[in-house]
């Protein structure tokens, strides 16, 4: 008898965790099957990235050295060779990556910093130079500077040369054409500092584009292999032409193929806590990493203001080369002083930048603000020595830098919020569980059919929460993966509440309360039904969690007409304990997840709301509630109406 009892609990608890645990994992590796190369494809497309914005804004940050230098010479067309040596020294002073900067007038190279070890260069004629004359005649041909090579230098090593046409803007406002502004950059101390590698973490990298040719170019940097493996790629933007960077594991990606079928058997021969913890807590971090990365600053304007300024905040000239950046007309600002553009503090900042500029003869760099067409924005200047009396102001908008650190800012807000939610309402359910299993297991003979039944409620009521959970967050991540795949069609709304109600009614007849589907008939949205359920659903379920016992929950519905768009409103009314302006505010205002208790001390986070609020925007909606504490709530769906596509 006691080996039939014994026989029968082993069969019986195996049956349940191997039912349970089946489930979870079938239900898991649904929804991740054949995810891990695409994630391995998306975490070596968001190295590129990183790389790509380190390589072009190392490129890029010489290149304007350049275009400044062509900049000036347009406006100062008979500079003097020791005046390209002031101003040449200021540009590559302690720059290892520079190898030389040249003017050539009439494309005949006449001044070249520094000048030692370079001498040979003087004189040469680059359109009638075998290599560089058809670089030299696009340049001139597009108005546009040219990066070309890399090459092989005389005096050794790779670099790429970057060329700039001048016109002389003295004469005509488009300008005739003076010459080139060029500079060599060295290939391999510019791949050092955008921490370019060829083989770096068991993943190979190549680049290809001679001369900004692009895919069709040769391979110049790694192993043509890596483009003949279906690589991962990005565009490096040249200011005329593109390179290609391309990346493949060491090993192919052929190493990632049989890891779903791993991930599988894994979950069902590992611990149900451990792997589903493990593995919603890492694909949360995973993903919240990489909105982070997709939120950080990129410098992507380098298109800039060039002024020079006396010593005292006059305008010289102005190359106005983002006009849309000026406070003014160019030719207006010529005499006037910076006191009278800008605000005091601001003036002071110009003032004292320029003072240290003409006091040290070196580069200074500072931030400031300023209103431009009611909006403010964000600028780098960089001030430059030109003599005693006078220095170049650049100005870069750096606007979108300060735009994406603050979103920074929230997006690891909203991370750290959502793991401490993962790991408390995962943890203590789980914990439970485990608790609970392991007591029945312990002592199962000692142990009514009445108590077995009244702990194998309390667990499945545990499960139940913990999966309303796990369903919220893997339908949040999908949707917003996957928002460009919604498909809005006309739907009666009331068949679809109806559903929802007997769905929730459990959780309603447990608390005695009672929900009303009082929409009208034919009343038609144009909706997504999978999430329309998902909002109705999260919305009620908070109703009943902060109404009283005995109360009633109205779901009603209404047709009007806003700026002539057709719009049903959904309501959903409760006589619960109700919100302060306050609370309202921060629902409405942000993406905070909050622990709140319903009236019988139900534990929710407020990411239900959270949810809500984005379905509803992607469904083209608008979500507002009206609350008065202690009396009770209505939330509102608005949504487009969908009767005329019936």
């Amino acid at each position: 008898m006691i080996f039939k009892n014994n026989y029968i609990r082993a069969i019986f608890v195996t049956i349940l965790s191997f039912l349970f645990l089946f489930f979870m994992a079938y239900r898991y590796t649904s929804f991740q099957r054949g995810q891990w190369e695409r994630d391995v494809r998306t975490a070596t497309l968001d190295v590129l990235i990183g790389k790509k914005s380190k390589l072009e804004k190392a490129l890029y940050s010489r290149i304007y050295y350049t275009k400044g230098l062509a900049s000036f010479v347009s406006l100062n067309p008979n500079i003097t060779t020791e005046e390209f040596n002031i101003l040449a020294q200021d540009f590559a002073k302690d720059d290892t990556i520079i190898g030389s900067l040249a003017l050539s007038k009439d494309c005949i190279i006449g001044a070249i910093y520094p000048l030692e070890g370079h001498e040979a260069a003087i004189g040469l004629d680059l359109l009638n130079h075998p290599e560089r004359a058809e670089i030299v005649n696009k340049t001139i041909e597009t108005r546009k500077t040219f990066v070309a090579g890399p090459v092989d230098l005389v005096e050794g090593g790779v670099a790429f040369i970057s060329y700039t046409p001048v016109f002389d803007k003295t004469i005509t406002e488009t300008g005739v054409f003076w010459g080139v502004a060029d500079i060599v950059i060295n290939m391999n101390a510019l791949f050092n500092e955008a921490e370019l590698k060829t083989v770096e973490n068991d993943f190979e990298f190549a680049l290809r584009g001679y001369n900004g040719t692009g895919i069709k170019g040769k391979v110049f940097y790694g192993k043509e292999e890596v483009f003949n493996s279906d690589p991962e790629t990005v565009i490096i933007n040249l200011p005329y032409g593109i390179w290609v960077m391309a990346s493949k594991p060491v090993d192919g990606w052929e190493a990632f193929y049989d890891q779903d079928r791993f991930l599988y058997l894994s979950l069902i021969f590992s611990s149900f806590v451990i792997s589903l913890l493990l593995g919603l807590l890492v694909h949360a971090i995973l993903k919240i990493q990489l909105n982070e990365r997709r939120l950080k600053a990129i410098f992507n304007s380098l298109d800039s203001l060039i002024i020079e300024f006396d010593k005292n905040g006059k305008y010289l000239s102005v190359a106005a080369t983002q006009p849309g950046l000026l406070a003014k007309p160019a030719n207006e600002l010529i005499g006037m002083n910076i006191t009278e553009i800008v605000d005091v503090d601001t003036a002071v900042l110009y003032r004292n930048a320029f003072l240290k500029c003409l006091k040290n003869k070196e580069l200074v760099v500072f931030e400031y603000p300023l209103i431009i067409e009611g909006k403010k924005r964000w600028f780098q200047g960089r001030v430059s020595y030109k003599n005693a009396n006078s220095v170049i102001f650049n100005a870069i908008d750096i606007t979108k830098n300060k735009e994406n650190e603050e979103s920074i800012l929230q997006s690891n807000q909203m991370k750290d919020n959502l793991i401490s939610v993962l790991a408390h309402d995962l943890r203590n359910p789980l914990g439970h569980f485990m608790q609970m299993t392991n007591f029945l297991v312990e002592d199962f003979s000692s142990f009514e059919r009445e108590e077995i039944l009244s702990h194998l409620i309390g667990i499945n009521e545990s499960s139940k929460n913990t999966y309303d959970l796990l369903e919220n967050i893997l339908n949040w991540q999908l949707t917003r993966k996957n928002s460009n795949h919604i498909i809005l069609r006309s739907e009666d709304i009331k068949p679809q509440v109806d559903v929802i109600i007997t769905q929730l009614n459990y959780l309603a007849i447990a608390k005695n309360i009672k929900i009303v589907n009082g929409m009208n008939e034919d009343s038609y949205a144009m909706v997504d039904k999978k999430l329309f359920h998902t909002i109705i659903r999260n919305l009620v379920v908070n109703s009943i969690k902060f109404s009283y016992s005995g109360g009633e929950i109205i779901i009603s519905s209404q047709e009007l007409t806003v700026n002539d768009i057709n719009y049903l409103k959904v309501s959903i009314t409760d006589k619960g304990i109700g919100m302060d302006e306050n609370q309202i505010h921060e629902i409405l205002g942000g993406n905070e997840i909050k622990i709140n208790y319903g009236t019988e001390r139900e534990k929710g986070t407020g990411l239900g709301l959270i949810i809500c609020k984005e379905f509803i925007e992607l469904l083209g909606g608008e979500f507002n509630i009206e609350s008065t504490k202690g009396q009770g709530s209505t939330v509102y769906v608005m949504l487009k109406s969908g009767k005329n596509d019936n």
